[in-house]
């Protein structure tokens, strides 16, 4: 950490050096023509001055000042806190202030800001908090904080800077969707999550022997550790498998940053429904998301969907890769493909004409579409279709049930970021507590 120059406060001029040495001589002049008074007024000024002076630079001695987050990651609207506790270590009081830098998505909830001043005494602490809103889809870091520090007068300060050297994560805000009735055609019209096929190189778990099966499904080592009979689980030979494909280029040539973030929360909010219901799925954009990957393997499960909420988040409007070529190299066999893209016509083309997509296993979800464009013999729905209970195919508008899985509208309050994320949850008045 850098100290910065030492800063006057305009309030006297006592701290300006040459003012502490017109003072010093005006107590020579004085002692030496007798005037008591006046030499023992001026000793006692300069002593007090010079005092401030050495207390102001040692401001910043055995000040140690930590910064906690109450989460890193959160669903757009969440609000969050930053706990600030601040320790002085030696016996000299101390004055201080803390301001601290942010970005416009993380709004604070208090009219002052991001600051706070206070003065502490020899071994004192206190602690102060802030709390955040997070306005908008993104990742931020908040920093670097300004500590200032001097003597109790408030003469003499000097300053450092802290960096927090923590990205907060702000997903994609969850809509109230329903799960789509995805019409992809499956072989002797299964479509169910499971595979009905148990695949032996696939081992699980065990559970309690049942007795509808033979005894090579027994596991009798769990059995006899147990005391009574176990058999062996087997993830199914196929399971559902979904791809969600986020188009950008629609919303790029258009300038629609609105339509953008709401195609990304309606993939946000399907990447839930789809890891709800157990499936497995995966995330892929052709826009530039600086940092991590623009395609995800087929997964499930939280941590599978806290990165795809990641990815999601960290979408920026300008270009990446072209998607084909990112599904091709990926084998997605027997995969399901729902594509969001901002209108029907060329932005749609790459994936109707020879590609890796099968059409019958096709799905579209646009952000404008006109009547006279929905009969092009393939499936879709608009985003305010998928927000209600419609769908349309070949022009033809169907009544389709909600799903089982429907996304939650907002964010709970008790942090269900955190709980996608793996972290624990976590007023603006100081705690002080002293030694």
């Amino acid at each position: 950490m850098k100290y910065r120059k030492s800063d006057y406060s305009v309030s006297s001029y006592f701290v300006i050096p040459l003012s502490l040495i017109i003072l010093g001589l005006v107590a020579f002049f004085a002692a030496a023509k007798a005037s008591e008074a006046l030499a023992r007024f001026s000793a006692i000024t300069l002593v007090l001055m010079l005092a401030l002076r050495l207390n102001g630079r040692l401001g910043l001695a055995r000040l140690n000042i930590g910064f906690s987050l109450e989460a890193l990651r959160l669903f757009r609207g969440e609000e969050f806190e930053l706990r600030a506790e601040i320790r002085n270590s030696k016996i000299l009081p101390v004055w201080l202030k803390v301001s601290l830098e942010r970005p416009d998505a993380l709004v604070p909830l208090l009219e002052e800001g991001v600051q706070g001043e206070s003065t502490l005494l020899p071994f004192e602490k206190v602690r102060g908090t802030w709390r955040f809103k997070a306005d908008r889809r993104g990742v931020y870091s908040l920093g670097p904080a300004k500590l200032s520090a001097g003597d109790i007068l408030n003469l003499y300060r000097r300053e450092k800077r802290i960096a927090l050297d923590q990205e907060i994560i702000v997903y994609p805000r969850l809509l109230p969707i329903h799960s789509p009735d995805l019409p992809f055609r499956e072989y002797f019209g299964a479509r169910t999550t499971e595979g009905i096929v148990e695949d032996p190189a696939w081992y699980e778990g065990t559970r309690e022997y049942t007795g509808n099966r033979s005894a090579r499904a027994i596991h009798w080592k769990a059995s006899a550790r147990l005391g009574e009979l176990q058999e062996k689980i087997f993830q199914a030979s196929t399971q559902r498998k979904i791809m969600i494909l986020v188009e950008g280029e629609g919303f790029a040539k258009a300038e629609d940053g609105e339509g953008f973030e709401r195609a990304l929360e309606i993939a946000a909010s399907l990447a839930s429904v789809f890891a709800e219901s157990g499936a497995y799925f995966s995330v892929a954009t052709d826009r530039l998301s600086k940092g991590f990957s623009p395609i995800l393997p087929l997964g499930r499960g939280p941590e599978h969907l806290g990165s795809s909420l990641e990815l999601l988040a960290r979408c920026e409007l300008s270009f990446g890769q072209s998607l084909p070529r990112l599904v091709s190299l990926m084998n997605l066999q027997g995969a399901e493909f729902v594509v969001i893209a901002r209108e029907p016509g060329d932005s749609v083309k790459k994936f109707l004409s020879p590609s890796p997509f099968r059409q019958d296993r096709l799905f579209f979800v646009f952000s404008r579409q006109k009547p006279d464009e929905t009969s092009q013999g393939y499936r879709s729905c608009s985003f305010r279709e998928l927000s209600g209970s419609t769908c349309v195919e070949d022009g033809v508008e169907e009544d389709g049930e909600t799903g089982s899985g429907g996304a939650r509208a907002k964010a709970a309050p008790d942090g269900s970021a955190r709980k996608v994320a793996g972290q624990a949850p976590g007023a603006n008045s100081p705690e002080r507590t002293g030694t």
